[in-house]
């Protein structure tokens, strides 16, 4: 299928037009014929994925042995605090850093039927080790499992994983992908395995702007994150291991990895106690993304409420309904984006951090106490001008940026770009428009993020960072974008800038130097994140 469609591909590119393409004029345009067939080129490379994804060989469970997955961080570059309600969408980016969960199956040692040792550890988290005791039960076709603790154990990054493993195998029985064979068979796996050793390491990114080199941390001292997504990376990566190992899938179709990132959405759900817009729990499984969140709020609290019962008491009211209600009726639908080709990211810590739970909270409260009575959409808490404004211009960058990969496929597009960093632009090119609009909705974005920062007194672009951003605007070469990610506050920033340049660290040496002169100027301690946009899957899964 593959040979078959670079065929198509390549009669495109020297002029002939396929029978199945036979719907394009003749009389049409050459870079009109490419614009036009760039989404049906799109749509078979990702029909290619998906029978891939979907025709692909599970494992044997005595020849598995160790599974290792991956999950991305994530940018909201825009959509702010709008994606908290299921009206609204915005841009996230997938970024390069990640966390890693790698399980080492072992069949030595005491073997208990029934019972299997789950241990879970961190060298980035206390250098601690968590043990807990996974029990699993098959009787009358029906399989159950229980999530116990082999010892007294009591922290944050502890309670994360038993939140994790709970909400799994609380809700694993009422799958909507794996029969009762597969979960048969993975009782029975279990009884033939010791211990299940996951160990979590994620890329210094997401907690520090030190060098990669720097690999010892102090383990008493508190993480600083960086604001990336590292609590999102740990879950997604977790659930989906966990999901591979039950399943013995390598790789996942669609339904599969929907129901990935339900689960994972649930389990982000318990550890935070709260229900969030969870853009970055699907940025960790699916990638760029046009976020818009899902809507099936109503039995969420209900699942939450009984996974905690049986986290406490390992008892609790059946959660099965409300689960498969949920899964069911879930709305969320991956929008896939794709950036253009010479845009590039950069990461900016500018802080040690912002409370984002503070921030949402007081926002929230401002924005339902300064409603548009005469908005048409009485459901919404941003009705105010301001918000509407914010999103009217979410739509336009998110048009412009697929207008702008439709014209990556056209002849000259590189020239275009490269004659616009030189300032040599044409009359004729098309480029220049699309980038300058770019860069006056991010100028125009920001003034209404001012004004909601003054009115409502949450600091979502401080004036600290206001200064920052200027001067980076006037000094550093070739930016395009650059503003307070997701909630905002005083912890990060990000900068999207065009550049051709095949080696990045050449671009981020750049942009280092004219933030060294604005920390001098501002007396600020401004530091770039080894991080770049995410050019390949989201999640990546190895197994051996």
């Amino acid at each position: 299928m593959q040979l078959a469609f670079c065929k198509y591909y390549i009669k495109i590119k020297i002029g002939y037009i396929s029978p199945n393409l036979s719907k394009f004029s003749l009389h049409k345009s050459k870079n009109d014929i490419y614009r036009r067939t760039n989404s049906w080129i799109n749509q078979k490379f990702q029909e290619i994925l998906i029978n891939k994804m979907e025709t692909s060989e599970s494992r044997d469970y005595e020849n598995l042995n160790s599974i290792e997955i991956s999950a991305p961080s994530k940018v909201l570059i825009t959509g702010c605090y709008l994606i908290i309600e299921p009206y609204y969408s915005g841009l996230v980016l997938s970024c390069s850093a990640r966390l890693k969960t790698t399980l080492k199956i072992s069949r030595e040692g005491e073997i208990k039927t029934g019972e299997t040792v789950v241990k879970c550890h961190s060298p980035q988290m206390g250098d601690k080790t968590w043990v807990f005791s996974l029990k699993n039960i098959y009787q009358d076709d029906h399989t159950t499992f229980s999530v116990g603790l082999d010892e007294e154990q009591t922290d944050d990054s502890f309670e994360f994983s038993r939140a994790i493993l709970n909400t799994f195998f609380s809700l694993l029985p009422f799958s909507q992908t794996l029969p009762h064979e597969s979960l048969e068979q993975f009782s029975k796996f279990l009884d033939t395995v010791s211990e299940l050793d996951f160990t979590f390491i994620g890329d210094n990114s997401l907690y520090s702007f030190e060098p990669e080199s720097s690999k010892e941390q102090d383990k008493d001292k508190p993480l600083a994150k960086t604001g990336m997504g590292s609590s999102a990376t740990f879950i997604t990566s977790f659930i989906a291991t966990l999901y591979c190992l039950a399943s013995k899938k390598q790789a996942l179709s669609e339904e599969e990895l929907k129901e990935v990132h339900i689960l994972a959405q649930i389990a982000n759900s318990v550890c935070a106690k709260k229900i969030g817009s969870g853009f970055d729990i699907a940025a960790a499984t699916y990638g760029h993304l046009v976020f818009k969140r899902y809507n099936t709020k109503e039995d969420l609290p209900q699942i939450i409420e009984g996974i905690d019962a049986i986290i406490e008491n390992n008892s609790g009211e059946s959660i099965e309904a409300n689960f498969k209600n949920f899964s069911e009726n879930f709305s969320f639908v991956p929008v896939r984006f794709e950036i253009p080709k010479y845009f590039n990211l950069c990461m900016v810590c500018t802080s040690s951090g912002s409370d984002t739970r503070v921030m949402v909270k007081n926002l929230m409260q401002w924005s339902r106490e300064h409603p548009d009575p005469e908005h048409e959409n009485k459901d919404t808490i941003f009705s105010n001008e301001n918000w509407q404004n914010l999103f009217k211009f979410n739509l336009e960058i998110i048009e412009i940026f697929k207008e702008l990969k439709e014209l990556e496929s056209t002849d000259g597009y590189k020239d275009q770009v490269e004659r616009f960093l030189n300032k040599e632009s044409l009359d004729t090119d098309v480029i220049p428009s699309h980038v300058s609009k770019l860069t006056e909705l991010n100028n125009t974005m920001r003034k209404h993020l001012c004004i909601i920062t003054e009115e409502s007194g949450v600091q979502v672009e401080p004036a600290r960072v206001t200064k920052i951003l200027d001067n980076f605007r006037d000094r550093i070469p070739n930016l395009v974008m650059c503003g307070v990610p997701g909630a905002g506050g005083d912890d990060a920033v990000y900068i999207l800038y065009l550049s051709t340049s095949e080696d990045s660290k050449v671009d981020r040496e750049v942009i280092k130097k004219e933030i060294n002169k604005v920390n001098e100027e501002l007396e600020t301690n401004c530091g770039v994140l080894p991080i770049e946009l995410n050019h390949s899957e989201a999640l990546r899964i190895q197994m051996e």
